[in-house]
């Protein structure tokens, strides 16, 4: 039995803590009858678990007479790691060589520093393999193209977009890249296609049609060796991730306005509202167009 009354304490703690979480310094703290009434529990239950919290300093709250008790200062660090205990950890692209990811991770990071939370962001090539992490709960979002997420979900995967950062956050524009123009003419045009990727596999069928070639599977990374070795004669690329060699190749700008490729959106599973609120919660849109804007003109310095 007492071992029964201390897992249902921790669990009122745990309960309190995530709802503190969201909250801020200078918010009104709910009323003792308002947690019992929420979460069911008796008044001097809820009363143990402020006790434990504020005994604990994860807590400071300050009695203002009839206009109730406030938030002096709240530890989310301390908080997260030793009673929710849970790891916020986001994928995205590589983002070395596209400033508009450096300015995603960027806004990321200052988001959840700004709230004194942990974050940690790794990086994967291929939207389908970052999709595979969120699945297996290796990480718990996943920024992508609003095409790559959509396409994701259609496949019945149990995510959904929870934030849509607008058009252009994720990429400029794409371009069909050859070594010369000669070779976009040729009777049938080698074409590289990545698998791997949602975004990089639907434009290049849709830039195909009606084209003779040969499509030929390979990773997006490797495209320019690919080129430059003349084992494929083009493939389809964003440009913010080979402006600085599209010079020394022929390109053509494709566009597709009926497809969402360029908006970066952020997926949680389904089926996880903490995560989703925490986002929402902590990651405004103009906020985070922001820094990739100012990341774009130098004017800041990425963290990634």
């Amino acid at each position: 039995m007492k071992n029964n009354l201390l897992k249902k304490s921790g669990i009122i703690v745990y309960q309190i803590a995530c709802k503190l979480y969201f909250m801020s310094v200078g918010d009104r703290m709910p009323l003792v009858t308002e947690f019992e009434k929420e979460l069911d529990v008796s008044r001097g239950t809820v009363q143990n678990a402020l006790s434990f919290l504020r005994g604990k300093k994860y807590i400071e709250l300050i009695p203002r007479g009839q206009l109730g008790t406030f938030i002096a200062a709240i530890d989310y660090n301390r908080l997260q790691t030793e009673i929710i205990k849970f790891n916020i950890v986001g994928v995205m692209p590589f983002p070395y060589l596209n400033k508009k990811y450096l300015g995603i991770a960027t806004a990321i990071y200052q988001a959840f520093e700004d709230k004194m939370s942990k974050v940690t962001l790794l990086y994967n090539r291929g939207s389908s393999n970052r999709f595979k992490l969120l699945e297996k709960e290796s990480v718990t979002f996943v920024i992508s193209s609003k095409l790559s997420a959509k396409a994701a979900i259609k496949q019945n995967r149990n995510i959904k977009i929870i934030k849509d950062f607008g058009e252009g956050t994720y990429t400029t524009h794409h371009v069909v890249l050859a070594k010369s123009k000669e070779h976009l003419s040729k009777p049938c045009i080698r074409v590289g296609i990545d698998n791997e990727s949602y975004d990089q596999k639907e434009l290049t069928l849709r830039y195909i049609q009606d084209k003779n070639v040969k499509l030929i599977n390979i990773s997006a990374q490797k495209f320019l060796s690919a080129l430059k070795n003349d084992d494929i004669d083009c493939a389809i690329w964003d440009y913010d991730s080979i402006a600085n060699v599209a010079s020394d190749y022929y390109y053509e700008k494709v566009s597709y306005k009926d497809i969402e490729v360029s908006n970066a959106v952020i997926t949680v599973n389904s089926s996880d509202s903490f995560i989703e609120k925490l986002i929402n919660n902590y990651l405004d849109v103009n906020a985070v167009k922001k820094t990739i804007q100012l990341v774009l003109e130098d004017k800041i310095t990425p963290v990634y």
